[in-house]
Protein backbone atom coordinates (compact mmCIF):
# COMPACT_ATOMS: atom_id res chain seq x y z
CA UNK A 1 0.00 0.00 0.00
CA UNK A 2 1.25 3.65 -1.00
CA UNK A 3 0.71 6.75 -0.11
CA UNK A 4 1.79 9.65 1.86
CA UNK A 5 3.41 9.21 5.03
CA UNK A 6 1.84 10.78 8.03
CA UNK A 7 3.72 13.50 10.12
CA UNK A 8 4.18 12.52 13.31
CA UNK A 9 3.01 14.75 16.31
CA UNK A 10 5.41 16.73 18.43
CA UNK A 11 4.48 15.29 21.79
CA UNK A 12 5.02 16.87 25.33
CA UNK A 13 8.48 15.63 25.93
CA UNK A 14 9.99 16.09 22.73
CA UNK A 15 8.52 20.19 22.63
CA UNK A 16 10.81 20.99 25.47
CA UNK A 17 14.20 19.27 24.15
CA UNK A 18 13.76 21.19 21.04
CA UNK A 19 13.23 24.06 22.59
CA UNK A 20 16.14 23.71 24.56
CA UNK A 21 17.86 22.57 21.10
CA UNK A 22 17.13 25.93 19.55
CA UNK A 23 17.97 28.11 23.00
CA UNK A 24 21.45 26.22 23.16
CA UNK A 25 22.39 26.67 19.38
CA UNK A 26 21.26 30.50 19.43
CA UNK A 27 22.90 32.03 22.78
CA UNK A 28 24.56 34.25 20.80
CA UNK A 29 20.82 36.27 19.34
CA UNK A 30 18.65 35.32 22.48
CA UNK A 31 21.39 36.95 25.08
CA UNK A 32 21.91 36.58 28.19
CA UNK A 33 19.24 34.21 30.38
CA UNK A 34 16.52 33.79 28.66
CA UNK A 35 13.28 32.26 30.30
CA UNK A 36 11.54 29.53 28.25
CA UNK A 37 7.87 29.74 29.61
CA UNK A 38 5.59 26.69 29.63
CA UNK A 39 2.23 27.42 29.65
CA UNK A 40 -1.21 25.55 31.32
CA UNK A 41 -1.41 23.60 27.60
CA UNK A 42 2.20 23.01 27.29
CA UNK A 43 2.85 25.55 25.18
CA UNK A 44 6.35 27.08 24.75
CA UNK A 45 7.37 30.60 24.48
CA UNK A 46 11.05 32.36 25.16
CA UNK A 47 10.67 35.65 26.92
CA UNK A 48 14.17 37.60 26.37
CA UNK A 49 15.54 39.05 29.58
CA UNK A 50 17.29 42.52 28.24
CA UNK A 51 15.46 45.78 27.97
CA UNK A 52 17.03 46.39 25.04
CA UNK A 53 17.67 43.81 22.03
CA UNK A 54 19.70 45.77 18.96
CA UNK A 55 18.53 45.25 15.79
CA UNK A 56 20.69 42.63 14.18
CA UNK A 57 20.15 40.63 16.51
CA UNK A 58 16.41 41.63 16.49
CA UNK A 59 16.84 40.22 12.39
CA UNK A 60 18.45 37.07 13.55
CA UNK A 61 15.22 36.08 16.18
CA UNK A 62 12.84 36.97 13.71
CA UNK A 63 14.45 34.13 11.22
CA UNK A 64 14.33 31.74 14.19
CA UNK A 65 10.63 32.30 14.24
CA UNK A 66 9.21 29.34 11.48
CA UNK A 67 12.10 27.40 12.61
CA UNK A 68 10.72 26.89 16.11
CA UNK A 69 7.31 26.99 14.83
CA UNK A 70 8.09 24.19 13.61
CA UNK A 71 9.96 22.36 16.09
CA UNK A 72 7.52 22.83 18.26
CA UNK A 73 4.47 21.89 16.55
CA UNK A 74 1.15 21.78 18.55
CA UNK A 75 3.15 23.01 21.45
CA UNK A 76 3.80 25.87 19.86
CA UNK A 77 1.74 29.42 20.96
CA UNK A 78 1.92 30.53 17.06
CA UNK A 79 4.69 31.81 14.66
CA UNK A 80 4.06 35.33 16.26
CA UNK A 81 4.35 34.80 19.77
CA UNK A 82 7.11 32.56 20.44
CA UNK A 83 9.15 35.20 21.75
CA UNK A 84 8.53 37.74 24.43
CA UNK A 85 10.70 40.98 24.89
CA UNK A 86 11.08 42.84 28.20
CA UNK A 87 9.46 45.76 26.64
CA UNK A 88 6.32 44.26 26.25
CA UNK A 89 5.92 42.93 29.50
CA UNK A 90 3.96 44.82 32.03
CA UNK A 91 5.08 43.39 35.03
CA UNK A 92 8.42 41.68 34.05
CA UNK A 93 9.28 40.66 37.73
CA UNK A 94 6.53 37.85 37.33
CA UNK A 95 8.22 36.29 34.86
CA UNK A 96 12.27 36.67 35.20
CA UNK A 97 11.68 37.13 38.97
CA UNK A 98 9.47 34.57 39.83
CA UNK A 99 9.66 31.73 42.61
CA UNK A 100 9.04 29.10 40.03
CA UNK A 101 11.74 29.66 37.54
CA UNK A 102 14.44 26.32 37.63
CA UNK A 103 17.66 26.42 35.79
CA UNK A 104 17.88 24.57 32.14
CA UNK A 105 21.21 23.16 32.59
CA UNK A 106 21.24 21.23 29.57
CA UNK A 107 20.42 25.05 27.64
CA UNK A 108 23.52 26.35 28.96
CA UNK A 109 24.44 28.88 32.02
CA UNK A 110 21.41 31.18 32.36
CA UNK A 111 18.43 29.84 30.89
CA UNK A 112 15.84 28.99 33.43
CA UNK A 113 12.08 27.34 32.92
CA UNK A 114 9.07 28.55 34.10
CA UNK A 115 6.37 25.60 34.08
CA UNK A 116 2.98 27.50 34.60
CA UNK A 117 0.90 24.61 36.39
CA UNK A 118 -2.90 23.99 37.64
CA UNK A 119 -2.59 21.57 40.36
CA UNK A 120 0.77 20.35 40.91
CA UNK A 121 2.02 24.08 41.77
CA UNK A 122 3.19 23.86 45.17
CA UNK A 123 5.45 21.50 44.42
CA UNK A 124 7.51 23.77 42.61
CA UNK A 125 7.92 26.21 45.04
CA UNK A 126 9.85 26.96 47.82
CA UNK A 127 9.00 26.03 51.93
CA UNK A 128 7.02 28.91 53.60
CA UNK A 129 9.24 30.14 56.66
CA UNK A 130 8.54 30.04 59.95
CA UNK A 131 6.93 33.72 61.63
CA UNK A 132 9.26 33.22 64.30
CA UNK A 133 12.57 31.32 65.42
CA UNK A 134 10.85 29.16 68.05
CA UNK A 135 8.16 27.27 66.26
CA UNK A 136 6.51 24.01 67.63
CA UNK A 137 7.75 20.62 65.77
CA UNK A 138 6.08 19.44 62.60
CA UNK A 139 5.50 16.30 61.68
CA UNK A 140 3.74 15.28 58.07
CA UNK A 141 2.41 11.56 57.84
CA UNK A 142 2.91 10.91 53.99
CA UNK A 143 2.19 7.95 51.82
CA UNK A 144 2.52 7.73 48.03
CA UNK A 145 0.27 5.25 47.79
CA UNK A 146 -2.59 4.67 50.34
CA UNK A 147 -3.75 1.63 52.41
CA UNK A 148 -0.46 1.86 54.30
CA UNK A 149 -1.47 2.30 57.85
CA UNK A 150 -0.54 6.01 58.13
CA UNK A 151 -3.56 7.02 60.44
CA UNK A 152 -3.15 4.03 62.45
CA UNK A 153 0.45 5.02 63.11
CA UNK A 154 -0.68 8.45 64.06
CA UNK A 155 -3.39 7.78 66.41
CA UNK A 156 -1.29 5.02 67.84
CA UNK A 157 1.57 8.12 68.38
CA UNK A 158 -0.37 10.54 69.58
CA UNK A 159 -1.57 8.03 72.17
CA UNK A 160 1.42 7.95 73.59
CA UNK A 161 3.14 11.06 72.97
CA UNK A 162 -0.13 12.54 75.30
CA UNK A 163 0.10 9.65 77.66
CA UNK A 164 3.45 8.68 78.17
CA UNK A 165 5.28 11.50 77.75
CA UNK A 166 2.51 14.53 78.60
CA UNK A 167 2.83 16.17 75.23
CA UNK A 168 0.28 18.72 74.10
CA UNK A 169 -0.36 17.05 70.34
CA UNK A 170 -2.48 19.06 67.47
CA UNK A 171 -3.46 16.61 64.95
CA UNK A 172 -4.68 18.50 61.71
CA UNK A 173 -6.20 16.06 59.10
CA UNK A 174 -5.32 17.92 55.54
CA UNK A 175 -6.54 14.83 53.78
CA UNK A 176 -9.20 16.58 52.71
CA UNK A 177 -10.56 14.33 49.68
CA UNK A 178 -10.53 11.24 52.33
CA UNK A 179 -10.52 12.38 55.95
CA UNK A 180 -10.23 9.40 58.38
CA UNK A 181 -7.84 10.34 61.05
CA UNK A 182 -9.74 13.00 62.93
CA UNK A 183 -13.05 10.17 62.54
CA UNK A 184 -10.78 7.39 64.45
CA UNK A 185 -9.74 10.15 67.49
CA UNK A 186 -13.16 11.96 67.92
CA UNK A 187 -16.51 10.61 68.67
CA UNK A 188 -19.81 11.54 67.02
CA UNK A 189 -20.51 13.70 70.13
CA UNK A 190 -16.57 15.11 70.35
CA UNK A 191 -16.35 16.48 66.94
CA UNK A 192 -16.42 20.47 66.63
CA UNK A 193 -18.72 22.88 64.34
CA UNK A 194 -16.27 23.42 62.09
CA UNK A 195 -12.92 21.93 60.43
CA UNK A 196 -10.09 22.86 57.73
CA UNK A 197 -12.59 23.62 54.80
CA UNK A 198 -14.54 25.74 57.32
CA UNK A 199 -11.55 27.94 57.47
CA UNK A 200 -10.38 27.92 54.05
CA UNK A 201 -13.77 29.07 53.00
CA UNK A 202 -14.29 31.52 55.41
CA UNK A 203 -10.36 32.80 55.05
CA UNK A 204 -11.36 33.71 51.67
CA UNK A 205 -13.86 36.17 52.19
CA UNK A 206 -11.84 37.79 55.28
CA UNK A 207 -13.69 35.70 58.24
CA UNK A 208 -11.48 33.07 59.89
CA UNK A 209 -11.60 34.53 63.09
CA UNK A 210 -10.61 33.70 66.37
CA UNK A 211 -14.27 32.58 67.09
CA UNK A 212 -14.03 30.24 64.03
CA UNK A 213 -10.85 29.03 64.95
CA UNK A 214 -12.40 27.42 68.18
CA UNK A 215 -14.66 26.27 66.77
CA UNK A 216 -12.57 23.88 64.88
CA UNK A 217 -10.74 22.65 67.75
CA UNK A 218 -11.48 18.66 69.14
CA UNK A 219 -10.37 17.26 72.12
CA UNK A 220 -9.93 13.12 71.83
CA UNK A 221 -11.74 11.09 74.25
CA UNK A 222 -8.42 9.14 74.32
CA UNK A 223 -6.84 12.49 75.97
CA UNK A 224 -9.15 11.36 79.37
CA UNK A 225 -7.14 10.37 82.08
CA UNK A 226 -3.67 11.08 80.02
CA UNK A 227 -1.05 13.56 81.49
CA UNK A 228 -1.42 15.60 77.96
CA UNK A 229 -3.99 16.37 75.66
CA UNK A 230 -4.80 15.55 71.98
CA UNK A 231 -6.41 18.42 70.00
CA UNK A 232 -7.90 17.67 66.42
CA UNK A 233 -8.92 19.40 63.66
CA UNK A 234 -11.03 17.87 61.77
CA UNK A 235 -11.35 18.07 58.25
CA UNK A 236 -15.03 18.98 58.30
CA UNK A 237 -17.08 20.14 61.37
CA UNK A 238 -19.56 17.61 62.94
CA UNK A 239 -22.23 19.64 61.37
CA UNK A 240 -21.10 19.37 58.10
CA UNK A 241 -23.83 19.53 55.53
CA UNK A 242 -22.63 21.04 52.67
CA UNK A 243 -18.57 20.05 52.80
CA UNK A 244 -18.16 19.31 49.21
CA UNK A 245 -19.01 22.77 48.13
CA UNK A 246 -16.39 23.95 50.72
CA UNK A 247 -14.28 21.42 49.63
CA UNK A 248 -14.59 22.81 45.46
CA UNK A 249 -13.09 26.16 47.01
CA UNK A 250 -10.82 25.76 49.28
CA UNK A 251 -7.57 25.41 47.21
CA UNK A 252 -8.13 28.97 45.71
CA UNK A 253 -5.13 31.78 46.47
CA UNK A 254 -6.69 35.54 46.74
CA UNK A 255 -5.09 39.13 46.83
CA UNK A 256 -4.00 40.10 50.34
CA UNK A 257 -1.90 43.34 51.15
CA UNK A 258 -0.72 43.54 47.07
CA UNK A 259 0.08 40.08 46.72
CA UNK A 260 -1.37 37.11 45.67
CA UNK A 261 -1.55 34.31 48.75
CA UNK A 262 -1.59 31.19 47.20
CA UNK A 263 -3.01 27.67 48.64
CA UNK A 264 0.24 26.82 50.79
CA UNK A 265 0.41 30.60 52.08
CA UNK A 266 -3.03 30.04 53.57
CA UNK A 267 -2.46 26.58 54.96
CA UNK A 268 1.20 27.57 56.90
CA UNK A 269 -0.65 30.45 58.18
CA UNK A 270 -3.72 28.19 59.56
CA UNK A 271 -1.45 26.09 61.03
CA UNK A 272 0.35 28.59 63.13
CA UNK A 273 -2.68 30.16 64.27
CA UNK A 274 -3.87 26.61 65.62
CA UNK A 275 -0.62 25.98 67.15
CA UNK A 276 -1.18 29.12 69.65
CA UNK A 277 -4.60 28.58 70.22
CA UNK A 278 -3.74 25.07 71.61
CA UNK A 279 0.01 25.70 72.96
CA UNK A 280 1.25 22.48 70.89
CA UNK A 281 4.26 20.92 71.68
CA UNK A 282 4.01 19.02 68.56
CA UNK A 283 1.92 18.86 65.30
CA UNK A 284 1.22 16.00 63.26
CA UNK A 285 0.02 16.19 60.28
CA UNK A 286 -2.33 13.88 58.62
CA UNK A 287 -1.65 14.24 54.36
CA UNK A 288 -3.43 13.11 51.16
CA UNK A 289 -1.54 10.52 49.85
CA UNK A 290 -0.58 10.89 46.00
CA UNK A 291 0.78 13.72 44.27
CA UNK A 292 -2.17 16.44 44.81
CA UNK A 293 -1.06 19.94 45.82
CA UNK A 294 -1.99 19.21 49.76
CA UNK A 295 0.64 17.31 49.47
CA UNK A 296 3.02 19.64 48.39
CA UNK A 297 1.97 21.63 51.22
CA UNK A 298 2.42 19.47 54.12
CA UNK A 299 5.63 17.66 52.69
CA UNK A 300 7.82 20.86 51.11
CA UNK A 301 6.35 23.68 51.97
CA UNK A 302 5.49 23.57 55.81
CA UNK A 303 8.94 23.02 57.22
CA UNK A 304 7.88 19.31 58.61
CA UNK A 305 9.67 16.43 58.85
CA UNK A 306 7.99 14.28 56.38
CA UNK A 307 8.14 10.43 57.14
CA UNK A 308 7.12 8.92 54.34
CA UNK A 309 5.02 5.69 54.48
CA UNK A 310 6.14 3.11 51.92
CA UNK A 311 5.21 -0.57 51.29
CA UNK A 312 7.76 -2.96 49.53
CA UNK A 313 5.98 -3.30 45.75
CA UNK A 314 7.32 -2.23 42.57
CA UNK A 315 4.11 0.12 42.50
CA UNK A 316 5.23 2.05 45.31
CA UNK A 317 8.92 2.96 44.11
CA UNK A 318 7.71 3.64 40.93
CA UNK A 319 5.51 6.62 42.14
CA UNK A 320 8.07 7.68 44.54
CA UNK A 321 10.75 7.55 41.56
CA UNK A 322 7.85 10.49 40.02
CA UNK A 323 8.18 12.49 43.06
CA UNK A 324 12.02 12.04 43.77
CA UNK A 325 13.04 12.61 40.13
CA UNK A 326 10.82 16.11 40.41
CA UNK A 327 13.38 17.24 43.46
CA UNK A 328 16.32 15.87 41.67
CA UNK A 329 15.22 18.29 38.38
CA UNK A 330 14.68 21.03 40.83
CA UNK A 331 18.05 20.92 42.78
CA UNK A 332 17.62 24.02 45.08
CA UNK A 333 13.86 22.59 46.43
CA UNK A 334 15.33 19.57 46.87
CA UNK A 335 18.02 20.25 48.75
CA UNK A 336 15.72 22.71 51.13
CA UNK A 337 13.80 19.31 51.69
CA UNK A 338 15.70 16.33 51.85
CA UNK A 339 17.27 16.38 55.35
CA UNK A 340 13.28 16.65 56.72
CA UNK A 341 12.42 13.41 54.95
CA UNK A 342 12.20 9.76 56.36
CA UNK A 343 11.56 6.45 55.08
CA UNK A 344 9.24 4.49 56.98
CA UNK A 345 8.44 0.52 56.39
CA UNK A 346 4.52 0.39 57.14
CA UNK A 347 2.74 -2.70 57.52
CA UNK A 348 6.23 -5.42 57.86
CA UNK A 349 4.93 -8.70 57.41
CA UNK A 350 4.89 -11.19 60.17
CA UNK A 351 7.30 -13.44 58.36
CA UNK A 352 11.03 -13.24 57.40
CA UNK A 353 11.38 -9.96 58.41
CA UNK A 354 14.92 -9.11 58.01
CA UNK A 355 14.54 -10.13 54.43
CA UNK A 356 11.63 -7.54 53.85
CA UNK A 357 13.47 -4.45 55.96
CA UNK A 358 17.06 -5.38 53.81
CA UNK A 359 14.91 -5.20 50.47
CA UNK A 360 13.21 -2.01 51.65
CA UNK A 361 16.38 -0.22 52.47
CA UNK A 362 17.72 -1.36 49.27
CA UNK A 363 15.21 -0.07 47.22
CA UNK A 364 14.98 3.28 49.59
CA UNK A 365 18.99 3.89 49.18
CA UNK A 366 18.38 3.42 45.11
CA UNK A 367 15.59 6.58 45.26
CA UNK A 368 17.96 8.38 47.34
CA UNK A 369 21.24 8.13 45.79
CA UNK A 370 19.64 8.35 41.91
CA UNK A 371 18.18 11.58 43.24
CA UNK A 372 19.16 13.83 46.34
CA UNK A 373 22.21 12.29 47.61
CA UNK A 374 25.50 14.51 46.94
CA UNK A 375 27.92 12.42 44.30
CA UNK A 376 31.37 11.97 45.85
CA UNK A 377 32.98 15.24 46.11
CA UNK A 378 30.08 17.24 46.23
CA UNK A 379 29.23 19.99 49.40
CA UNK A 380 26.27 21.46 50.43
CA UNK A 381 27.34 24.68 52.05
CA UNK A 382 27.49 23.48 55.63
CA UNK A 383 30.18 23.73 57.39
CA UNK A 384 30.21 20.08 58.94
CA UNK A 385 28.97 18.95 55.22
CA UNK A 386 31.66 20.30 52.79
CA UNK A 387 33.93 17.64 52.68
CA UNK A 388 31.20 14.58 52.02
CA UNK A 389 28.14 16.37 51.60
CA UNK A 390 24.62 15.41 51.68
CA UNK A 391 25.50 11.29 51.73
CA UNK A 392 24.94 7.85 53.52
CA UNK A 393 26.13 4.27 52.97
CA UNK A 394 23.65 1.70 52.53
CA UNK A 395 23.58 0.18 56.29
CA UNK A 396 23.62 3.77 57.82
CA UNK A 397 21.10 3.67 60.18
CA UNK A 398 21.09 7.61 60.58
CA UNK A 399 20.12 7.78 56.49
CA UNK A 400 16.82 8.85 55.92
CA UNK A 401 16.47 5.74 53.66
CA UNK A 402 17.03 3.93 56.53
CA UNK A 403 13.47 2.59 57.25
CA UNK A 404 11.55 3.40 60.74
CA UNK A 405 9.52 -0.30 61.20
CA UNK A 406 6.19 -0.66 61.72
CA UNK A 407 5.45 -4.52 61.84
CA UNK A 408 1.90 -5.69 60.63
CA UNK A 409 -0.21 -8.04 62.58
CA UNK A 410 -3.57 -8.62 61.73
CA UNK A 411 -5.58 -7.51 65.20
CA UNK A 412 -4.68 -3.78 63.73
CA UNK A 413 -7.15 -4.22 61.34
CA UNK A 414 -10.02 -3.50 63.41
CA UNK A 415 -8.12 -0.60 65.59
CA UNK A 416 -10.64 1.54 66.85
CA UNK A 417 -9.38 3.73 69.60
CA UNK A 418 -12.30 5.97 70.73
CA UNK A 419 -14.98 3.14 69.87
CA UNK A 420 -12.85 -0.39 71.33
CA UNK A 421 -9.83 1.28 72.80
CA UNK A 422 -9.28 -2.00 74.50
CA UNK A 423 -9.39 -4.31 71.78
CA UNK A 424 -5.80 -4.30 71.04
CA UNK A 425 -3.62 -4.43 74.28
CA UNK A 426 -1.47 -1.65 74.54
CA UNK A 427 1.83 -4.37 74.95
CA UNK A 428 0.59 -5.20 71.38
CA UNK A 429 1.34 -1.20 70.43
CA UNK A 430 4.76 -1.18 71.81
CA UNK A 431 5.85 -4.32 70.30
CA UNK A 432 4.72 -3.53 66.84
CA UNK A 433 4.77 0.29 66.88
CA UNK A 434 7.59 1.06 69.52
CA UNK A 435 10.69 1.08 67.20
CA UNK A 436 9.06 3.52 64.95
CA UNK A 437 8.02 6.02 67.77
CA UNK A 438 11.17 5.58 69.31
CA UNK A 439 13.06 6.77 66.49
CA UNK A 440 10.46 9.08 65.22
CA UNK A 441 10.89 11.15 68.68
CA UNK A 442 14.59 11.33 68.13
CA UNK A 443 13.64 12.81 64.36
CA UNK A 444 11.46 15.37 66.16
CA UNK A 445 12.99 15.86 69.53
CA UNK A 446 16.29 16.92 70.67
CA UNK A 447 18.01 13.29 72.09
CA UNK A 448 14.41 11.68 71.88
CA UNK A 449 12.12 11.24 75.16
CA UNK A 450 12.26 8.73 77.57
Amino acid sequence: MTGRSRTKPVRFDEALAHAIGVVSRNRAALGDSPVLIRDLYGRIRIALREEEIPEDRRKKIERLRPRLHTALGGFSPGEGSLFLFRSDVFDAASIFAADDLRPLGEAGPGVMLLDRHGDGTDWMRSPIEPATETRVPRVTLFGIKGGVGRSTALAVWAWTLAGRHGKRVLIVDLDLESPSVSHSLLGVADRPDAGVADYLVEDAVGQADDDLLRDMIGVSPLSRGLGGVIHVVPAGGGNDRDYLSKLSRAYLGFPREGKRLDFGGRVAEMVRRLEAATGAEIVLIDSRAGLHDIAAVTVTRLQATALLFAIDTHQTWSSYGVLFNHWRLYPELGRSVRQRLQMVAGMVPETLRPEYLARFRENAYELFANNLYDTEGEGTGAAEDELDGFNYGLTDDAAPHSPLPIYWRREFQDFDPVERPAAVPLDHMAAHYGEFMKQANRLVFDGGLE
